[in-house]
């Protein structure tokens, strides 16, 4: 009788194996929660940035959507200088009524998620603010 068939008839064996395999996906659920706080983290950052440029932006005078999104970039990149993340803000729309709407996106790598075959996670924030020269308010 060889090595293998009596360690395959061994029923003390089982335990091991069963556990070795249930921890697999125990691992990766444990990676994905720790990625997916990452991904929360920096999107929450990217709001706090996107919200203040929207904010400083409201607190001027209206210039064009071009401009406006220069300054809201500049804003986002100064907020955002030392985040884990690839980051753009996407479009800048202003109405008549002083109404500016910003929307930036984002792509955060993943770390231990990646064994699980997701490289990376999108985001995606959008900020509003009135335009008001006086008091700016959100």
């Amino acid at each position: 009788m060889s090595v293998f068939s009596r360690f395959a008839r061994n029923p003390g064996g089982n335990v091991a194996i069963m556990f070795g395999l249930t921890m697999i996906p125990v691992v990766g659920a444990v990676g994905a929660a720790i990625d997916y706080s990452r991904v929360v983290h920096v999107r929450s950052q990217l709001a706090d940035a996107l919200d203040a440029g929207v904010l400083a932006v409201g607190g001027q005078a209206k210039v064009s959507d071009a401009q406006t999104l220069a300054l809201v970039r500049r804003w986002v990149d100064t907020h955002m200088a030392e985040a884990d993340a690839t980051w753009s803000v996407d479009s800048v729309t202003q109405d008549a009524a002083g109404n500016i709407t910003v929307v930036a996106s984002g792509k955060v790598q993943t770390t231990i998620a990646r064994v699980l075959g997701i490289g990376e996670v999108s985001i995606t924030v959008k900020s509003q603010a009135v335009r008001s020269l006086g008091k700016v308010e959100r």
